[in-house]
């Protein structure tokens, strides 16, 4: 139970709907009545900023159930002396004049702690709080430290070596534990840079399904020391792969920004095995027709013949056949090759590697393309101009007086925040039209304000409304365990929300988001085959782009075979974990009346009468009878639903956890990068690189903090 709310503002003024938890305004004329949630401080700052009478009458109350709580208080203390005087009149202390003033205190505490615990928070402190290694020489903690480790003994002691020590243990757990989950599979990663204190690092976060569930981990902030170009950027990656034991044909996708050197590397990621294979041919050609030159045109000495000898031998029938054998020669080398080549490519797997763009990135690229449109640039303009009035200390100071929030001005890269300045705006329109005639300050030349007034505070609600599908698909769009299919639906959901405003601005937008959707998205054939796979989206693909989807996860089970055979231990796992799943499934299947579960048992039927001998044959004809699934609602958890399917088509549920691993955004990278403002501070730019990246990986993997 929560404690008992002493605030009068919420029973006074509000009214809770618990079901939308919105708390509605009950005074009269409010010009923002609808609150999220109902807390009593919110509820407070409301009524003190825009209705300053009820504010007043406020005070009143709770000035007097403060007085009201100090008498009960009172007398209930008397009753609880006079109760224990009754029971126990023996232990009834004297009081003399100056026991008001003695403090009676223990001289020993006791707790229970041991250096682990010790350890774990002197760690946590470093990792999480962001503090300095330097805390631990600090006199003053010494004096808190120092008895705790004297008690504990063994020669126990805390300083900024050995929690150093401890903090790469950890992150060497944790590393080791990452290494365990994501042995011989297609993983996701996401990779972005960022510049802190003239420090460029590079966040690498993973996202893989384990046990029906997406788990996200940090794998490195590794330090960038040279220009941030795609081979430069490859080569980091790499050396982060090789510490996970993990190689490059496990990389399904890399989820970055619209920036080229990001785009570029996820690209030449696949590039790699195809260059050096063409090196080598390359080489193994030069060989051997040097061979050949020095065969068809050197003597029985060694030495290159005249033009005189190699006319003649042109027409003597013994080169012809020379040349006939050194032919028949080369064909068979180069066959023979060609049959290495084929058995080499079918053992290893392919490096399948695609890039996904962030689809936050690409929301605000269609945003500000939007906003650079004519109309509403103008509106734009203007509305800056009296929002940096209003900002100056004079206007600043008198907003306050007025209790009145502070003009917000925007930051021109961040539509979110041009969003937040124009609703802003429309709060202080009644404080601008009120004193413009007496301010010249606010008074602007007669074309000024007719335009601001038309184009500005009459349809500002008009833009504002337009803005807000996109606003709503942005928050949307932060989620952690965001798939491509989640994605699909929170866009798609963006457009109609624009359609139906039908404003000048929300028609650009969605235009934009329209051609950005075909352009990076529909083409891909990745992201075609995510949509594939989740029964929520699929009857939005065109039959062709189906074709696409099935030819990518074709590739990618082969993929996933060739990986398995490099870890047998891993098929003996999965069928183990299929048979606790099926036991689960039979016991939630009694319900016949489910229609869901009817649709269940007739794609059992199906899947089991689907079988082949050819591998390919077998993952395609699965793949063509799940064309045209049934929708479910766009609401259910894709996931939850491929658990339900694990028995039916485990091909398809261990190509769906592929998929479904995906992500849609880098946001994760980001937060992390939020994180790097606690650690690399004023006072820690100078970090070694190692720690940094040793205690980023604990701070940002807390799911595996348990295991340390």
């Amino acid at each position: 139970m929560g404690r008992k709310k002493t605030n009068p503002v919420s029973h006074l003024f509000f009214t809770f709907h618990k079901e939308r938890n919105e708390s509605t305004c009950t005074v009269e004329g409010c010009i923002k009545p609808i609150l999220k949630g109902n807390h009593s401080n919110n509820l407070e700052t409301h009524i003190r900023s825009f209705h300053p009478n009820e504010y007043k009458i406020l005070q009143a109350v709770k000035n007097e159930h403060d007085v009201q709580n100090k008498q009960a208080g009172s007398l209930s203390k008397k009753r609880q002396q006079n109760i224990d005087t009754d029971l126990f009149p023996s232990k009834v202390l004297k009081c003399g004049p100056l026991d008001s003033m003695i403090n009676i205190s223990k001289k020993k505490l006791y707790v229970t702690i041991d250096k682990f615990k010790v350890l774990e928070a002197c760690t946590e402190m470093v990792t999480v709080n962001g503090r300095p290694l330097s805390i631990f020489h600090d006199s003053g903690f010494k004096k808190i430290l120092d008895p705790l480790t004297a008690a504990i003994g063994e020669g126990f002691t805390v300083n900024s070596h050995n929690i150093k020590k401890h903090i790469f243990s950890a992150s060497n757990k944790i590393i080791s534990e990452i290494t365990d989950d994501v042995k011989n599979g297609l993983i996701s990663l996401k990779i972005d840079c960022v510049k802190r204190h003239n420090r460029s690092i590079m966040g690498v976060n993973i996202q893989y399904v384990k046990d029906g569930s997406v788990y996200l981990a940090t794998l490195a902030m590794k330090e960038v020391d040279e220009q941030h170009t795609a081979d430069n950027l490859k080569k980091l990656l790499l050396d982060v792969l090789q510490k996970y034991n993990m190689t490059k044909e496990q990389i399904y996708t890399i989820t970055c920004d619209n920036a080229s050197n990001m785009v570029k590397l996820a690209r030449i990621m696949n590039d790699e095995c195809d260059a050096i294979n063409e090196i080598e041919t390359c080489n193994v050609n030069e060989n051997d027709s040097d061979c050949d030159i020095e065969f068809e045109y050197g003597n029985g000495e060694g030495t290159p013949l005249s033009t005189d000898d190699i006319e003649s031998e042109l027409f003597n029938d013994r080169f012809e056949n020379n040349a006939l054998h050194v032919y028949v020669i080369d064909n068979t080398n180069k066959a023979v090759e060609d049959f290495q080549a084929f058995v080499i490519d079918a053992i290893e797997p392919k490096s399948i590697t695609s890039c996904i763009r962030c689809s936050v990135h690409s929301l605000q690229l269609c945003v500000l393309s939007g906003l650079k449109s004519a109309p509403i640039t103008t509106c734009i303009a203007e509305a800056r101009k009296v929002v940096k009035k209003l900002r100056t200390p004079k206007y600043a100071s008198w907003l306050k007086r007025k209790n009145l929030k502070y003009a917000v001005i925007d930051i021109e890269t961040r539509w979110n925040s041009l969003y937040n300045m124009l609703y802003r705006l429309l709060e202080l329109k009644e404080f601008c039209k009120l004193h413009e005639e007496t301010n010249t300050d606010l008074r602007l030349k007669d074309c000024e304000w007719d335009s601001i007034q038309s184009v500005v505070l009459r349809t500002i609600t008009y833009h504002v409304n337009a803005l807000n599908p996109a606003k709503t698909a942005t928050l949307a769009l932060q989620k952690q365990d965001l798939n491509l299919g989640d994605f699909y639906g929170i866009w798609f959901k963006a457009i109609h929300g624009l359609t139906k405003n039908g404003s000048i601005l929300a028609k650009t937008i969605k235009i934009g988001m329209e051609k950005e959707m075909k352009i990076k998205y529909l083409k891909n054939s990745t992201f075609l085959a995510a949509i594939f796979v989740d029964p929520r989206y699929q009857c939005l693909l065109t039959p062709d782009q189906q074709n696409l989807a099935i030819n990518r996860l074709v590739d990618t089970w082969e993929t996933l075979n060739l990986l398995k055979q490099k870890n047998p231990e891993l098929i003996s796992f999965n069928s183990s974990l299929d048979a606790a799943v099926l036991v689960e499934v039979e016991k939630n299947s009694d319900n016949t009346e489910d229609p869901f579960e009817d649709f269940l048992s007739s794609q059992s039927i199906l899947s089991q009468s689907s079988t082949a001998s050819n591998p390919s044959q077998t993952i395609s004809t699965i793949l063509n009878d799940f064309k045209n699934v049934q929708r479910i609602s766009y609401t259910a958890k894709v996931m939850k639903y491929w658990e339900t399917q694990k028995e039916i088509h485990p091909e398809l549920y261990e190509l769906a956890c592929v998929l479904l691993a995906i992500p849609a955004t880098q946001v994760s990278v980001e937060r992390s990068f939020s994180g790097l403002k606690f650690i690399v501070s004023d006072l820690r730019a100078s970090l070694d690189e190692e720690l940094l990246e040793a205690i980023m990986i604990i701070r940002c993997n807390e799911q595996f903090k348990k295991s340390c």
